[in-house]
This record gives structure tokens, C-alpha cells and sequence, in this order.
């Protein structure tokens, strides 16, 4: 008798297309709606795993299967990460795929054990939503830059309740959905008595409705905020920078540090008028190194423009350095050799009229080009392996906690740098300290004209759903933009162009902030709780039994 293709075929097929569908809805592709239909494959193999009969179930191991799933999803959305450093593929990728399998393989051994498959089915979603809030906070191995709420950030009006939710609210969104589907097509295409027919189209009916809700509720939303008058917001004349310097041959090559800043005069100049209070460039550009408590060259020749625009305050990316004097315990960061140890930091600055300048040091770091991972711990091994792979063997300095700029009296803008623009949380704490505006510098140039420098615009989009503050966004090689307090994109300038953006930004209420500011994601930390009890629950039942 042949043997039944699906037990060699199906899970590959199955494992495959999951990845491919997840990959698919993701930025920049457009085709969202596949987020609700991408993990069905995935319940497919996992009820034929859990099927009594030991010869229909597949060959091979669940977790594996849900690995390759996670891997396809892994490169095919995030390959181009390797063009800055391999290491930061390898490392994100695999703690990625490590922590989406896992979801569903607890799934898995918790569903066997619970005779209520609606609380299988909480547990689902509680340990995947669970899962992202832990990645968010991971460390040495955060890279949550595929949280599956971040699809919808081509589609700002599809989520305006992200207000009160974050990212993790889409998340649970597109797990509950997915769920509910499946359950609805489960015995499509088998014999099914009557009563099977209704609870299918009872099922089915849910689903349509899962899916509705969140969009009336969004598009409800927008309508109040239409119909609501807003009180008269004050506005800032802001200049957006997009230089378009070539990040491998020009910008970090001395040679050109001069010129690069000559530019930046002469940019001023032929664009700032005598109502510009803000100029904003990207991250890191002024490459030469700066001393925080001295004067540098750069810098002055930047003031240079104060004394042609009165009102103008400058706000820009730098690579800052400290020594660490006798009395000052080096960070583990810290590089020299002893007695002379320093540090390196990605740093923001505010150049003010003023003669003084406020610094912020970039503090959730790029996995494997700012931070090698459990370095501390593992030593020489892992730094000559980032070394090997084009990553950092020491890393970044950092600051524990986030500061706004402050200037012109009360203006505060919240300096977002490059990859911390994908952590909702770590962004609304900015707000909560009484932020106007957010400005996001970047320079995406690393990854050379792929799907990264696109995604990363449409995350910072959900930072302005969930925060209801404008962001200004200036990218070394683009895109910078405006976005709007709800996420839609007002001005842009293409990838690969150099330019700037003049615009009268509205700022926000200082003292407004949405539920999301105030709580944070703690839809992840409820579901941690929920996935915990759960899974407790099945260990002592299991422990029981024996």
C-alpha cells in the first residue's frame, strides 16, 4: 500500500506557506489581510500532531516543522539585516525563530493535557503575546522588529485603538483571528453532521466578527476626532534634513568629515528662514568624535548659522566619546586598556542659541553592530566571532533613562535614534515626561535600498498611533518624513535623494497622554500572567496523574 503523501509532503507545504503568508502581510508588500489567515497552516500540522491515531500523524518533529516555518518568515522579511553585519542576522534571526516556535509547541503540550479546547486556545494567545512582551524587553537578544502587530503599519486607519493597546493589541488581534478561522475551516471538505454545520457557521460568524469590530471601532475613532474641534496648537517651523551620504565609503572617512560639514552650513543656509526654530539631521552626522564636556570644531561651525537665524536650535545625530576618569568605574562597554578606558556612544545632541548643548545617548542598541550579546559573559569566544561575522566585539555605551530636549523656554522633543523606534513602551516614556513632538533620527544607508529602510518608516507610524504626537523623521538616505498624530504620512522624501522637508508642525498637549503612555504594553504583561497560571496549571495536572 503507497504511503499517504501528506506525511511526508503536507507539513512542508503547510510550514512553508505560513512563512511565506506572515512574510507577505508584512511592510512594505501591502497584502495585511494575509495576517489573519498566515498561522492557519501552522494549527493545521499541530491538530494533525495531536490526532490519536499514531499512523495519520506526521513524520518528524512539531518544533522543528515550526521552525522551518519561522526561519522562512525570519530571512525572507528581514535578509537585508546581513548587508550591516551577519552577526545581527544570525543572532536576531535565531532568537526570533527560537521564541515563535516555542509559542506553538507550548501550545501543543498544554492543548493534550486540557479537556476545555477554548482554554487551549486562551493559552495560545496569552503565550504568544507573552512571548513578544518578553522579547521586548530581552536584552542582549532584542529584536522584536517582527512582532506580528507591526504588519498594520502600512494601515494607520485600521488601528487607531493601537491608543490604548500598543502593537501587542495586534498581535492578539491576529492570533484570536487566525484561531477562529481555523476552527471554522477545520472539517471543510469532510462529512459533517448537522449540528457540526452550525457550530462551523457559528464559528465562521465569530471570525467575521473578530475581524469587524477593531475596524469600526478604528474608523469610529477617526470620525470623533474629525467631528471633535481641536483647541489651537501652537506650531514649530521645522527643517528636516536628508543629506544622502554614502555610509561605507564617505561618512566615517575622515577624509570627507570637513566637507560633510560645509554641507550641512551651506544647507542651513539656503533653507532656513528667519521663522526655523528646529533643524533636525540625521544619526551620526558628526562622525569626528565627540568630547561631551569640550568644544568641538564641528559643532562650532554649526553655530555659525545662529548668528544669521535668531530662533534656530539644531538637533542632530553625533558619535560621542568619554574617558573615564580615575574615580569612575568603566562600564562593561568600556575599551583601552587600563587607566585610560573609554567609552563610545550613539549619541543625539540639541545645539541651542544659547552656547550650551544637551546630549542623549542612544540606549536600545542594534543586536550584533552595537551590542554583542552576552559578551560580558562569553568572552573571547563571541568576540572574535563578531569580528569574523563584520559585527562589534565590545559595544555601545548607554543611558539608563530616556531625556527629552528642551528648548526656546518649554518646548520638549523626545530624540528617538534609529533602531528605538520600534519599542512603543520605551518611545511613551518619552511622552510621559511631557513630550511636544518625537524626532526620529536614523541612518538606514546600511542596509543598502531594501525592504529594511521601508519598514522602519512605517513602524515609526505606529509610534505616532499609539503616542497621538507628530513625529518628524530625518534618515540619512531616507525616508524621512512628517506623520501625522494618527500615523499617515504628510511629507516624504525618497530613498536614495538628497533634500529637506520644510514644515509647521502642531505640538502636542504636553500634559495629554493616551492609555497606552500611561500603562505601556501591559497587555504583555497580563498575558504573561494568564500563560503562566496556564501552564502551572498543566504541570501540577501532569505531576498529578503520575
Amino acid at each position: 500500500m503507497p504511503k499517504q503523501p501528506s506525511i511526508f509532503i503536507f507539513p512542508f507545504i503547510k510550514t512553508t506557506l505560513a512563512g511565506v503568508l506572515l512574510w507577505l502581510s508584512f511592510p512594505p508588500h501591502g497584502y495585511t489581510f494575509l495576517a489573519f489567515v498566515a498561522l492557519v497552516p501552522l494549527l493545521m500540522l499541530e491538530n494533525d500532531y495531536s490526532a490519536p491515531l499514531q499512523s495519520s500523524k506526521p513524520k518528524g518533529s512539531l518544533w522543528l516543522w515550526t521552525c522551518w516555518s519561522f526561519l522562512v518568515f525570519n530571512l525572507l522579511t528581514t535578509f537585508w539585516v546581513k548587508n550591516a553585519a551577519w552577526i545581527g542576522l544570525i543572532a536576531g534571526g535565531l532568537w526570533n525563530i527560537l521564541l515563535m516556535s516555542s509559542a506553538i509547541y507550548l501550545f501543543h503540550i498544554v492543548k493534550k493535557k486540557m479537556k476545555k479546547i477554548g482554554l487551549a486556545y486562551v493559552f495560545l494567545v496569552c503565550v504568544w503575546v507573552g512571548i513578544e512582551y518578553l522579547h521586548l524587553n530581552s536584552n542582549d537578544l532584542d529584536f522584536p522588529w517582527l512582532i506580528l502587530g507591526n504588519a498594520f503599519a502600512m494601515h494607520p486607519t485600521w488601528i487607531q485603538w493601537y491608543r490604548w493597546t500598543g502593537v501587542l493589541g495586534g498581535s492578539m488581534w491576529i492570533v484570536w483571528v487566525n484561531i477562529l478561522v481555523f476552527q471554522a475551516i477545520q472539517y471543510v471538505g469532510q462529512p459533517q453532521s448537522k449540528d457540526q454545520k452550525i457550530k462551523s457557521n457559528k464559528r465562521s460568524a465569530l471570525a467575521s466578527w473578530f475581524v469587524s469590530v477593531p475596524f469600526l471601532v478604528s474608523y469610529g475613532l477617526i470620525f470623533f476626532d474629525n467631528k471633535t474641534p481641536d483647541a489651537p496648537k501652537t506650531t514649530l517651523d521645522v527643517l528636516i534634513v536628508q543629506p544622502n551620504i554614502d555610509a561605507y565609503e564617505e561618512k566615517f572617512n575622515a577624509d570627507f568629515f570637513s566637507q560633510q560639514t560645509k554641507d550641512f552650513v551651506e544647507i542651513i543656509a539656503k533653507n532656513a528662514d528667519s521663522n526655523t526654530r528646529l533643524v533636525v539631521f540625521p544619526e551620526t552626522s558628526v562622525p569626528d568624535l565627540v568630547y561631551f564636556e569640550q568644544a568641538n570644531w564641528q559643532i562650532d561651525s554649526l553655530k555659525t548659522a545662529f548668528k544669521r537665524f535668531p530662533k534656530l536650535n539644531i538637533l542632530i545625530g553625533a558619535v560621542g566619546i568619554h574617558y573615564f576618569k580615575p574615580d569612575e568605574t568603566p562600564t562593561p562597554t568600556a575599551r583601552g586598556e587600563q587607566g585610560s578606558q573609554y567609552e563610545v556612544y550613539n549619541a543625539a545632541l540639541l545645539i541651542d542659541r544659547q552656547d550650551t548643548m544637551q546630549h542623549y545617548i542612544k540606549s536600545k542598541l542594534v543586536i550584533g553592530v552595537e551590542k554583542m550579546p552576552f559578551v560580558r559573559y562569553l568572552g573571547k569566544f563571541l568576540s572574535k566571532m563578531a569580528l569574523n561575522l563584520g559585527g562589534t566585539s565590545v559595544g555601545l555605551g548607554k543611558q539608563a533613562e530616556r531625556e527629552n530636549f528642551v528648548f526656546d523656554g518649554n518646548i520638549r522633543v523626545s530624540p528617538v535614534i534609529c533602531y528605538e523606534s520600534i519599542f512603543g513602551e520605551y518611545v511613551g516614556d518619552y511622552v510621559k515626561k511631557s513630550t511636544n513632538l518625537i524626532a526620529i533620527i536614523t541612518n538606514d544607508a546600511w542596509w543598502g535600498n531594501t525592504d529594511g529602510h521601508k519598514q522602519h518608516l512605517h513602524f515609526a507610524r505606529l509610534r505616532a498611533i499609539e503616542t497621538q504626537t507628530y513625529v518628524v523623521r530625518s534618515a540619512n538616505t531616507g525616508i524621512s518624513a512628517v506623520i501625522s498624530d494618527r500615523g499617515e504620512l504628510l511629507k516624504t522624501i525618497a530613498y536614495g535623494q538628497s533634500g529637506v522637508i520644510k514644515a509647521k508642525i502642531p505640538l502636542k498637549d504636553a500634559t495629554m497622554q493616551t492609555f497606552y503612555v500611561r500603562y505601556g504594553d501591559y497587555l504583555g504583561r497580563i498575558a504573561v500572567l494568564i500563560a503562566g497560571i496556564l501552564l502551572l496549571m498543566h504541570f501540577v495536572k501532569s505531576k498529578s496523574k503520575k
